[in-house]
């Protein structure tokens, strides 16, 4: 449901958990894709913070589907995430920050293997996963294409959408490097605008090294 998907975007203050979680060192994610690469999109940074619409929003959905609304007349979704402390530490802010907005997330945290099983395996409502190393525009085939529903790729959110796949499938059979950017970057809008996911932000790379260290060189891709 979109009007979900937009009051958990909106409910969550990305740029606040930035400044404390990681001391400013990161930056606003619009898609997998930082605005930099050839297929990259400046100026998509998602969703900005916006509680009183995302409360609007969650009282449209309560209306509509009084089956999601707790005892506590809260919207309730579980929320799954992997035991490492960073990670709880981050869904206990999630939590807090959507609870103002009139959502409950009930957080469950397991070791990496079964937390990463259960998301393979669609077990989930709402999870959060970290994307590293990601140089090509082919990854969006592999997570939002309707034909790659696990286990044929990593549509793990079963998103599915004729114009994405359209637009996915043509920037793969075209040979004009020049015309799968343009469609790869009408794509990622087309991503935001939907919601297929709720990117989050790019976390910077950085080393501390010894001073007899030399020729160490950074990618940007993590």
């Amino acid at each position: 449901q979109l009007e979900v998907r937009q009051a958990l975007a909106y409910g969550i203050d990305r740029q606040a958990i930035i400044g404390s979680v990681f001391s400013g060192h990161a930056r606003l994610a619009g898609g997998l894709l930082v605005p930099e690469h050839w297929c990259g999109v400046p100026g998509l940074h998602g969703f900005d913070y916006r509680p009183e619409k995302a409360r609007a929003l969650v009282a449209a959905v309560k209306q509509k589907h009084p089956g999601l609304v707790n005892s506590d007349g809260l919207l309730e979704f579980s929320y799954k995430t992997s035991s490492d402390p960073t990670r709880i530490r981050l869904a206990t802010i999630y939590q807090s920050q959507l609870r103002e907005v009139g959502i409950h997330l009930k957080v469950q945290s397991y070791d990496w293997g079964t937390f990463y099983n259960d998301i393979k395996q669609g077990r989930f409502q709402l999870y959060s996963l970290a994307w590293v190393g990601v140089k090509s525009p082919d990854i969006f085939q592999y997570v939002f294409d309707s034909d790659a529903i696990p286990p044929k790729g990593a549509n793990r959110g079963r998103y599915r959408d004729a114009e994405a796949d359209r637009l996915i499938r043509e920037a793969g059979e075209t040979q004009s490097l020049a015309k799968q950017a343009e469609l790869y970057r009408a794509l990622q809008v087309h991503l935001q605008e939907t919601l297929a996911v709720i990117p989050l932000w790019y976390e910077d790379q950085y080393a501390v090294t010894a001073e007899t260290i030399r020729g160490y060189k950074m990618y940007a891709d993590g």
